[in-house]
């Protein structure tokens, strides 16, 4: 802890001095703002910061062993008063100093509920019944009452107010106020917290010039308020003579974009250098065991690998059971002799060919190439449910999947399931289908009603083979419709009166001495009598044109006269020859 606490010092410090020689002669003040803001927040985190590294140690068997699973004893240890002491010192001056903070949150607290309060332009103007000069917090003015009542305030430092509240630098006040009381033992915040103060002057100043104001003006309105000015709020942004004589200097400073970029690039390098510098490595040690290196094999095993090498060398091969556990720990033991060993030893036996690998189970490589090829054609079917197999496909599915082993069966593509066992139509359904069939087979009329059909076709699908067979057939589709044939009547009594009817389209043309009456019945057809009586269907055709004695059209004014309303589409009379 106390290394860390070094370090954050060391930090800030260096930050500080950089700001106090270089970064403060600029005046781009916006950028002196963010560079005062991150020099704590580097000189916390900066420290904290740790890489790991892996140390690979090799060490031999006993040590390593000894090492990796090393116990560690605590000892007892004696109290240390000294950091007591420091600890209890830390703390009472942090009471002190976040008591004293917050005192002052309370103490504004109380003026703004005391004094009077005007909202205007998203500003809280809080009048003071002292001689106190102006100063902010927040979005909050406080200013001289009397001045306000008498119009007295000069425009300029009320501008450099509001300024304050517009870039919210209280905020900036708040965040160093908590980390000086945290931080009460480095001087370095101390140092920042009035640097930061001072920035804000430069900040607001620069935003009244921004608007008109001039640099003479300005700096005699800033003379004049620094006479009577008197903080009230600790933690406000106010005016102090004691700064003025910067604040002005800082007016007639002229920043250049070299300049500017040389600041960025010093605060980029610097932030690197403190990684560098002050981030922590954390080795991390792998202990390994260190392999001992043997000149040669030992007497022991020697004497195994004789041992061996005779065994393999048997009188009776053929009855010879060799396992490769053996021959590698011979082999093995082969590899780390001497040449002076390997002279002495029984020599290295020429050991048979081994068998051939039995055959691996399954099928090759083109067989499940083809089973893939078969499955697929059926399992990318539409309707899955319900593929139709061709006999030849499904016997060399079976085939081939018989041959697979597990793990082929496993990888091979799926066939889709079987449809779903039919399981035929009810009882009731059946019932229904034959009277519908008896209803349509009765009607001998072979007009079929639609929704009919549709039922009696729906169940049929459902039945079974059986029900099928032992139900009554469907009744033959409707005849064909014939081409609609034209006709035409021709009185004999010469009157020149003719009439055609074309049963497709149902219209009616009367010729009656070279005039031409159409009259449409597709939806308005006439009305039509024959012998006295009215006939709804226009039947001409089963009149012969020979038994016609006379026919006559009625039409418009006469149609409705004799016959009214009905014979507003017209009226055709025909009268037939008496038998």
């Amino acid at each position: 802890m106390l290394n860390y606490l070094i370090q954050t010092l060391l930090i800030s410090g260096i930050f500080i001095a950089l700001y106090k020689t270089v970064i403060i002669k600029s005046n781009w003040f916006v950028f002196n703002r963010i560079y005062l803001i991150l020099t704590p927040i580097i000189a916390l985190i900066v420290p904290l910061i740790t890489f790991k590294e892996t140390v690979y140690v090799q060490m031999n068997g006993i040590a390593a062993q000894t090492q990796n699973f090393a116990t560690t004893i605590s000892e007892e240890q004696s109290t240390n008063y000294v950091l007591i002491s420091l600890s209890a010192i830390y703390f009472s001056a942090l009471v002190v100093f976040l008591f004293r903070f917050s005192r002052n949150l309370i103490g504004i607290q109380k003026t703004l509920r005391k004094h009077r309060k005007i909202k205007q332009a998203g500003f809280n103007y809080i009048l003071m019944d002292g001689e106190e000069g102006s100063h902010t917090f927040l979005n909050n003015i406080f200013l001289s009452k009397k001045d306000f009542e008498n119009n007295s305030i000069d425009r300029h430092i009320l501008s450099h107010e509001r300024a304050h509240a517009e870039q919210l630098h209280s905020l900036d006040l708040i965040f160093i106020e908590i980390l000086t009381s945290v931080f009460w033992f480095n001087p370095s915040f101390w140092i920042l917290r009035n640097s930061i103060k001072l920035n804000h002057e430069f900040l607001a100043d620069s935003a009244v010039l921004k608007q008109g104001a001039t640099l003479e003006k300005y700096s005699i309105s800033l003379l004049e308020s620094s006479v009577r000015n008197k903080a009230l709020i600790p933690i406000a942004n106010h005016y102090n003579h004691q700064q003025l004589k910067k604040r002005i200097k800082s007016m007639n400073m002229k920043t250049t974009s070299r300049q500017k970029r040389v600041n960025l690039l010093l605060l980029m390098l610097l932030f690197g250098i403190s990684i560098w510098a002050f981030s922590s490595t954390e080795k991390e040690y792998i202990y390994t065991e260190q392999t001992l290196i043997q000149e040669g094999a030992s007497a022991e095993e020697i004497k195994e690998y004789n041992s061996l090498a005779k065994k393999l060398t048997s009188d009776n091969p053929g009855e010879l059971i060799i396992k490769m556990k053996d021959i590698d720990r011979m082999n093995f033991i082969y590899d780390k002799m001497t040449v002076e060993q390997r002279s002495s030893a029984v020599a290295l036996p020429k050991l048979p060919p081994p068998p051939p690998a039995p055959p691996v189970p399954g099928v090759s490589q083109k067989e499940m190439n083809e089973y893939n090829a078969i499955a697929s054609k059926y399992r990318d079917m539409a309707d899955p449910y319900s593929p139709i197999i061709q006999k030849e496909d499904g016997e060399r599915l079976i085939e081939i999947r018989n041959k697979m082993s597990d793990k082929q069966k496993e990888e091979a593509f799926k066939l889709p399931p079987p449809p779903p066992a039919r399981q035929g139509a009810s009882a009731e359904e059946m019932t229904e289908y034959r009277n519908i069939t008896k209803k349509i087979l009765n009607d001998g009329s072979n007009v079929y009603l639609k929704e009919d059909v549709d039922r009696m076709m729906e169940i049929r699908n459902k039945m079974t083979s059986k029900q099928k067979n032992s139900s009554m057939p469907p009744p033959p589709p409707p005849p064909a419709k014939q081409k609609p044939t034209s006709f035409t009547y021709t009185l004999q009594k010469g009157l020149g009166e003719s009439i055609k009817q074309n049963e497709n389209y149902p219209k009616v043309i009367v010729d009656k001495r070279g005039e031409t009456i159409e009259v449409t019945a597709k939806k308005n057809p006439p009305i039509v009598y024959v012998d006295g009586v009215l006939t709804k269907d226009y039947d001409l055709d089963k009149i012969s044109p020979d038994n016609i004695e006379s026919l006559t059209v009625l039409k418009n004014k006469s149609a409705i006269e004799k016959y009214g309303s009905k014979g507003k589409n017209g009226v055709i009379l025909i009268t037939t020859k008496a038998k």
